[in-house]
């Protein structure tokens, strides 16, 4: 019997393969399109880059401007930073001006002074432009109590640039002027401890502020100093000229001196010295003021009081003089029982010789009954 084949294909469901996830491999996330979010975020960004320069920008120009470069001078005026100072101006000085007046020591010198440091509310009134490198700046402010208002010019310093863009300013301080009321044979003067010529004591340009101008003693003189607001020019001082307490000693000893100085042949009315009548056989009789005639056949003239007791001293022009004056009391003593006593005054030239006065003396004590 002959075998049948069955050549008939059966199918068969083939099982599906496993995943990825299945396997434990990890999964690949499909790529998404993220190139419009990110121009967003760039344009925020720019946009706040942008309004931060703007800002900063703002700041800067502000921070490094005209109008606050006066204010920074006079806020290092305000701290007693002399430094400050010179790094925001530039001072002018006018013909024969002395630039020592006008450096750091002399900064310094006048900072010790409070009411240069005493600057509050410093205000910005007006800013004008004058041309494309200065501006006209007017700050007002309390200095020392007193309200003030301040223009000043503030020109470019094309030396110097800030971050490459902004430029440095420099306000220009205009110097002003001192004039000086000194004493007939006054010493060396200075401004702020700062010795002045010995030319010209009479005039000092100085930087805008308050200074303390002193004279210093001499042989004669006292020293003698006075503070004087010098915010506006011309400020005037005046300095007084007091005679030291051994000028006026060595004055007194040399008055003392010449009232005994007298050349009896000369004079009939030298003090302390007896006088006689020429010829005891005659009656001799001189006039006393007050008294009328007078007979006598001896004389003598007495002090009575101390001449130098009140007496005035006045400096003259001329180095090493002085003039006084002042009264006199004496007593005339006639025959040596009679006594009549008189009044008058002297005056005397004095100059100094080195370790004392020579006094060149006129008086006449006896001018009146007294």
């Amino acid at each position: 019997m002959d075998s049948q084949v069955d050549s008939t294909m059966v199918a068969v469901a083939t099982p599906p393969a496993p995943t990825p996830a299945e396997l434990g491999r990890p999964v690949a996330t499909p790529k998404r399109r993220r190139l419009p979010l990110l121009g967003g975020a760039l344009g925020v960004l720019a946009i706040a880059l942008l309004a931060a320069a703007v800002v900063v920008n703002g700041s800067l120009s502000k921070k490094y401007s005209a109008a606050q470069a006066v204010q920074d001078y006079y806020a290092a005026m305000a701290h007693r930073d002399a430094d400050g100072m010179l790094a925001n101006a530039t001072f002018i000085r006018g013909e024969g001006a002395y630039s020592y007046f006008f450096g750091k020591p002399a900064l310094q010198g006048m900072l010790e002074l409070p009411a240069n440091s005493d600057i509050h509310n410093v205000k910005l009134t007006s800013d004008r432009q004058i041309d494309s490198s200065s501006r006209s700046i007017t700050v007002s402010m309390t200095w020392n109590g007193k309200n003030r208002s301040q223009t000043l010019t503030v020109r470019k310093n094309p030396a110097q640039a800030h971050w490459l863009f902004y430029p440095a300013w420099k306000v220009e301080i205009p110097s002003t002027r001192i004039q000086i009321k000194l004493p007939n044979q006054a010493g060396i003067v200075s401004l702020d401890g700062i010795p002045g010529p010995s030319d010209n004591q009479t005039a000092i340009q100085a930087l805008p502020g308050f200074h303390r101008v002193a004279m210093a003693e001499t042989t004669i003189l006292d020293g003698a100093s006075a503070d004087v607001d010098a915010v506006e020019s011309p400020a005037i001082v005046t300095l007084t000229g007091t005679i030291r307490a051994s000028a006026r000693q060595a004055a007194a000893e040399s008055v003392k001196a010449a009232f005994n100085d007298c050349d009896v042949a000369r004079y009939g009315d030298c003090l302390n010295h007896t006088y006689k009548a020429p010829d005891s056989n005659f009656i001799y009789y001189f006039t006393v003021p007050g008294y009328g005639n007078v007979s006598y056949t001896r004389y003598v003239y007495a002090l009575r009081n101390d001449p130098t007791d009140g007496m005035t001293l006045t400096v003259d022009a001329n180095t090493g003089k002085l003039s006084a004056s002042g009264t006199c009391t004496q007593t005339l003593t006639v025959d040596g029982s009679r006594h009549y006593n008189l009044k008058g005054d002297y005056t005397a030239t004095l100059t100094w010789a080195g370790d004392g006065f020579d006094s060149d003396l006129l008086w006449d004590c006896g001018k009146a009954k007294g």
